[in-house]
């Protein structure tokens, strides 16, 4: 993927990129690596099978959500390793940045920066794991509803609430810094 490309070509090549990730993961199959060149790509990405999702890494790759929806959605049933891009929610509508109903979802190298929530799983069988991630200026850093929730080595600061955890959730939070948060 890559939105520098003037148009969306077979995805096969760097020359004949797809130009939005949603492109990239329709075409996808069950298993795939979708890489995503640097870039600012303004839209909503939703992930209904199992993918890798990765970008040229935080501040290379920017998802910045074109609605008030979710910058990256994962549906029920799907699973999705998404790394190495930052979520920029500093437009107007304040959006989630990664949400997980019923999934599963591993980060890694991610930053998500100005969103509701920067990550937000539901589901008892929804499955959350957090790697050297930074979250900044976010309504809740990471906010769980229900599942499995694992945190390591990340830095959640500088929004309301670090981490908001309510129902039946098994939360571990390991060699992560949780500052600078107002509540």
């Amino acid at each position: 993927v890559d939105e520098s490309v003037p148009a969306s070509g077979d995805g096969t090549s760097w020359a004949t990129a797809f130009k939005t990730i949603q492109e990239g993961v329709n075409a996808a199959s069950s298993g795939d690596i979708v890489l995503v060149a640097s870039g600012r790509y303004p839209e909503n990405v939703v992930i209904d099978r199992d993918l890798v999702v990765e970008g040229m890494g935080p501040g290379g790759t920017i998802v910045a959500p074109s609605s008030g929806a979710s910058a990256m959605e994962v549906v029920s049933g799907a699973s999705a390793i998404l790394r190495a891009f930052t979520v920029d929610g500093s437009g107007e509508l304040v959006p989630d940045g990664i949400t997980a109903a019923y999934a599963s979802v591993q980060v890694e190298g991610v930053e998500v920066k100005l969103c509701r929530h920067a990550f937000e799983v539901l589901g008892a069988t929804g499955f959350l794991s957090i790697d050297s991630s930074i979250i900044s200026g976010c309504g809740t850093g990471v906010f769980c509803g229900a599942g499995i929730v694992e945190i390591n080595r990340c830095t959640i600061s500088q929004g309301y609430r670090g981490v908001g955890i309510w129902g039946i959730v098994e939360t571990t939070i390991l060699n992560t810094v949780i500052t600078d948060n107002s509540e």
